[in-house]
Protein backbone atom coordinates (compact mmCIF):
# COMPACT_ATOMS: atom_id res chain seq x y z
CA UNK A 1 0.00 0.00 0.00
CA UNK A 2 1.08 3.23 -0.81
CA UNK A 3 1.81 5.78 2.32
CA UNK A 4 -0.67 8.75 2.55
CA UNK A 5 0.85 12.05 3.69
CA UNK A 6 0.64 13.35 7.01
CA UNK A 7 -0.94 16.46 5.80
CA UNK A 8 -3.79 13.97 4.43
CA UNK A 9 -4.07 11.83 8.52
CA UNK A 10 -3.05 11.10 11.52
CA UNK A 11 -2.31 7.61 12.67
CA UNK A 12 -1.81 6.70 16.27
CA UNK A 13 2.20 6.76 17.52
CA UNK A 14 3.78 3.20 17.77
CA UNK A 15 3.39 2.10 21.68
CA UNK A 16 6.84 3.30 23.83
CA UNK A 17 9.52 0.83 23.86
CA UNK A 18 8.72 -2.24 26.80
CA UNK A 19 5.03 -2.00 26.49
CA UNK A 20 3.07 -3.81 25.03
CA UNK A 21 -0.36 -2.78 23.28
CA UNK A 22 -3.60 -4.09 24.31
CA UNK A 23 -5.48 -3.60 21.25
CA UNK A 24 -8.04 -2.35 22.39
CA UNK A 25 -9.08 0.48 19.88
CA UNK A 26 -7.28 1.15 16.50
CA UNK A 27 -8.38 4.75 15.43
CA UNK A 28 -6.69 7.68 12.55
CA UNK A 29 -7.24 11.20 12.97
CA UNK A 30 -8.73 13.41 9.91
CA UNK A 31 -8.24 16.88 9.46
CA UNK A 32 -11.70 17.98 10.28
CA UNK A 33 -15.29 16.82 11.39
CA UNK A 34 -16.16 16.79 7.93
CA UNK A 35 -13.75 15.15 6.50
CA UNK A 36 -14.26 12.27 8.84
CA UNK A 37 -18.20 11.67 8.62
CA UNK A 38 -17.26 11.73 4.93
CA UNK A 39 -14.76 9.00 5.48
CA UNK A 40 -17.21 7.01 7.65
CA UNK A 41 -19.67 7.08 5.41
CA UNK A 42 -17.85 5.96 2.53
CA UNK A 43 -16.64 3.46 4.37
CA UNK A 44 -20.00 2.26 5.79
CA UNK A 45 -21.57 2.33 2.13
CA UNK A 46 -18.26 -0.22 1.19
CA UNK A 47 -19.06 -2.89 4.42
CA UNK A 48 -16.96 -1.22 6.17
CA UNK A 49 -17.88 -0.20 9.99
CA UNK A 50 -16.03 2.62 11.67
CA UNK A 51 -17.67 4.85 14.17
CA UNK A 52 -16.40 8.48 15.94
CA UNK A 53 -15.06 7.71 19.30
CA UNK A 54 -16.65 9.77 21.87
CA UNK A 55 -18.93 12.82 22.53
CA UNK A 56 -16.95 15.47 24.76
CA UNK A 57 -18.17 15.12 28.31
CA UNK A 58 -19.03 18.96 28.32
CA UNK A 59 -21.24 18.53 25.34
CA UNK A 60 -22.81 15.16 26.47
CA UNK A 61 -26.20 15.60 28.29
CA UNK A 62 -25.15 13.58 31.21
CA UNK A 63 -22.09 16.07 30.99
CA UNK A 64 -24.18 19.25 31.00
CA UNK A 65 -26.69 18.02 33.71
CA UNK A 66 -23.60 17.66 36.50
CA UNK A 67 -20.89 20.44 35.39
CA UNK A 68 -20.59 23.42 33.97
CA UNK A 69 -17.38 23.13 31.50
CA UNK A 70 -15.56 26.50 32.20
CA UNK A 71 -12.24 26.37 30.93
CA UNK A 72 -11.95 27.11 26.97
CA UNK A 73 -12.39 24.43 25.18
CA UNK A 74 -9.25 24.62 23.03
CA UNK A 75 -8.39 20.64 22.43
CA UNK A 76 -11.53 18.74 23.43
CA UNK A 77 -13.78 19.37 20.62
CA UNK A 78 -11.59 19.43 18.44
CA UNK A 79 -9.78 16.59 18.95
CA UNK A 80 -13.09 14.44 19.19
CA UNK A 81 -14.31 15.46 16.02
CA UNK A 82 -11.55 14.79 13.93
CA UNK A 83 -10.99 10.78 15.23
CA UNK A 84 -12.41 7.53 13.81
CA UNK A 85 -12.33 4.39 15.06
CA UNK A 86 -11.48 1.46 13.10
CA UNK A 87 -12.65 -2.15 12.66
CA UNK A 88 -10.42 -4.13 14.87
CA UNK A 89 -11.26 -7.65 16.11
CA UNK A 90 -10.03 -11.16 16.28
CA UNK A 91 -10.60 -12.32 13.56
CA UNK A 92 -9.91 -9.44 11.47
CA UNK A 93 -7.57 -11.29 8.72
CA UNK A 94 -4.33 -9.45 6.96
CA UNK A 95 -6.33 -9.42 3.70
CA UNK A 96 -9.61 -7.46 5.31
CA UNK A 97 -6.87 -5.12 6.85
CA UNK A 98 -5.05 -4.68 3.58
CA UNK A 99 -8.63 -3.89 2.04
CA UNK A 100 -9.33 -1.42 4.51
CA UNK A 101 -5.97 0.65 4.25
CA UNK A 102 -6.24 0.81 0.69
CA UNK A 103 -9.95 1.80 0.45
CA UNK A 104 -8.88 4.38 2.96
CA UNK A 105 -5.88 6.13 1.10
CA UNK A 106 -8.20 6.49 -1.98
CA UNK A 107 -10.88 7.74 -0.44
CA UNK A 108 -8.46 10.33 1.70
CA UNK A 109 -6.51 11.13 -1.05
CA UNK A 110 -9.47 11.75 -3.38
CA UNK A 111 -10.90 14.32 -0.81
CA UNK A 112 -7.93 16.65 -2.06
CA UNK A 113 -8.48 16.09 -5.51
CA UNK A 114 -12.69 17.08 -5.08
CA UNK A 115 -11.55 19.82 -2.37
CA UNK A 116 -8.13 21.18 -1.55
CA UNK A 117 -9.39 22.93 1.05
CA UNK A 118 -10.57 19.97 3.04
CA UNK A 119 -7.15 18.86 3.50
CA UNK A 120 -5.48 22.56 4.74
CA UNK A 121 -8.28 23.43 7.38
CA UNK A 122 -5.83 23.90 10.49
CA UNK A 123 -5.91 20.98 13.56
CA UNK A 124 -4.32 20.81 16.60
CA UNK A 125 -2.28 18.02 18.46
CA UNK A 126 -1.42 16.21 15.24
CA UNK A 127 0.97 12.82 16.01
CA UNK A 128 4.36 12.62 14.11
CA UNK A 129 4.64 12.45 10.28
CA UNK A 130 5.45 9.10 9.00
CA UNK A 131 3.11 6.16 8.57
CA UNK A 132 3.83 2.92 9.50
CA UNK A 133 4.10 -0.37 6.71
CA UNK A 134 1.22 -2.50 6.70
CA UNK A 135 2.62 -6.34 7.76
CA UNK A 136 3.96 -8.53 5.17
CA UNK A 137 2.35 -11.73 6.19
CA UNK A 138 -0.96 -12.75 5.05
CA UNK A 139 -4.29 -14.88 5.84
Amino acid sequence: ASELDADLLNLPPDPPANTVSNHHIYYIKLKNKYQRDLLMKTLQSDGIHSVFHYIPLHLSAMGKSIATFSHDDIHTTIESERLLRLPLFDSLTIKEVRYICARINQIVTGFMKQDPEIITQPSSNEFPAGLSALPNSTS
